[in-house]
């Protein structure tokens, strides 16, 4: 009788043989594509493909040798011939062996985008690095809870008692940090729709300071006088906010009061006065300067310019510089302020459209 025609566990010794070196074909074929896969480049430009090679390439890393061994085992012994317990323990085998490659899988794309994600906002807005690694850990958490129950319900238990579990403990978690999870969310909002950005000059009620820390939980902002002013990532969705760095420019708005003694020909100049002064500089559009108001001891103008850029400190400098020019040139000809005057407002504008002029460099 030929040794080969033997029966080992059912099988004869050839079968065993075929399913043997079947399972090293297929285990040297997976660790020929792996190695292909890890010196994957894509012959396309661009992000897109850029990054798919390198999640391509992080999901070859992970994925170890002793699956594949399992895998191509579970493949030569599709030609064997088992009862059907052992048929069950096999299949359940593997499918724990694919839900615990396919996590690693999983977490190896969700690194390289966390990873892309924080290269790309970095420079851009870091801010949002602390959000974008809290939504990778949340994937990672997801991840593995799902192929977790998947290994647990091909074990045999039962996964209804699990979910429900965590069903209601979900609900109690939910009910007792629910300001705290409003904050995530507001947080994930702020960095998905970008309504203001770390730097930027920003207005909430009547609060005004530039945005230093965009966090889970909270906002930061570094307010005119140097305070630090924190509000809750919920709290600050839920209020209007003006943006002044999104704007093309800052309208001012100031007065200036002239003594009623001063005379008509030096009255009619100061309009003059202002417009040489404000058309001097660069980036300034004059809007008007106009006599409001005769009052019983000064005759009180209104200034109205539009300053170009989003830049605030520029609109303060220039704000200045025109301030102290007026006062040059009104002791040059002689005009005199009154005691009183009425306050600088700044207000935020589009120049093209509220002033109907093009803005120039």
């Amino acid at each position: 009788m030929n040794v080969l025609d033997l029966t080992y566990y059912g099988n004869t010794i050839r079968a065993w043989l075929v399913a043997i070196l079947l399972a090293a074909v297929a285990f040297t074929a997976f660790q020929v594509v792996k190695a292909a896969l890890l010196r994957r480049h894509t012959r396309f430009g661009g992000a897109v493909a850029e990054g798919a090679d390198e999640a391509i390439r992080a999901m070859a890393a992970r994925t170890h040798g002793w699956w594949l061994l399992v895998f191509a085992a579970y493949i030569g012994s599709r030609i064997l011939f088992f009862p059907s317990y052992v048929e069950s323990k096999i299949r359940a085998a593997v499918v724990i062996a694919l839900a615990v490659q396919g996590a690693l899988w999983t977490v190896a794309v969700l690194d390289v985008l966390q990873r892309r994600s924080i290269d790309r906002r970095l420079a851009e807005d870091p801010s949002t690095v602390t959000t974008i690694r809290f939504l990778a850990f949340a994937g990672r958490v997801v991840a593995w809870t799902f192929f977790a129950l998947l290994a647990l319900s091909n074990l045999g238990i039962s996964v209804t008692p699990v979910l429900t579990g965590l069903g209601i403990g979900g609900i109690a978690v939910a009910l007792a940090v629910q300001n705290i999870l409003g904050d995530l969310f507001a947080s994930l909002s702020i960095v998905l729709d970008r309504p203001f950005i770390v730097g930027e000059t920003i207005v909430v009620g009547d609060v005004m300071g530039t945005v230093e820390r965009v966090g889970l939980k909270t906002t930061r902002l570094r307010g005119e006088d140097g305070e630090q002013i924190v509000f809750p990532n919920s709290e600050l969705l839920r209020s209007r906010i003006r943006n002044f760095s999104r704007g093309n420019g800052r309208r001012v708005q100031f007065g200036v009061g002239v003594s009623a003694q001063t005379p008509h020909e030096k009255l009619a100049r100061v309009p003059e006065i202002v417009r040489e002064i404000v058309e001097a500089r660069d980036g300034v559009h004059f809007v008007r300067a106009q006599l409001r108001r005769i009052g019983a001891a000064t005759f009180d103008f209104e200034v109205v310019y539009d300053v170009v850029g989003p830049d605030p400190s520029a609109v303060l400098d220039i704000q200045q510089d025109v301030q102290l020019e007026l006062v040059r040139r009104f002791e040059e000809e002689g005009i005199t302020f009154a005691d009183t005057s009425h306050p600088l407002r700044v207000l935020p504008i589009v120049v093209a459209a509220a002033a109907g002029f093009e803005p120039t460099d």
